[in-house]
């Protein structure tokens, strides 16, 4: 990964769903590392586990490759 811009977007997306557990993707788009924010879609505990939205995890595919998977530990 070549910056770490994308860790205060993820940061910032962790505060949001407090106490949630938030996911999402680090993707390289035309050279650039993004977050791609993804929702959780757990059905039990979300404040422990995550599931990604298949939906988010394609749509965030078909802005570029895909590095990484990132998810919070929110205590």
């Amino acid at each position: 990964m070549n910056n770490y811009m994308w860790a205060t977007e993820a940061f910032n997306h962790a505060s949001e769903v407090y106490p949630e557990e938030s996911c999402g993707l680090i993707i390289n788009k035309n050279g650039k590392d993004i977050y791609w924010k993804c929702k959780n879609i757990s059905k039990a505990y979300k404040e422990k586990s995550f599931v990604i939205d298949p939906l988010d995890y394609a749509a965030g595919e078909d802005q570029g490759e895909v590095l990484a998977i990132v998810h919070s530990h929110p205590d």
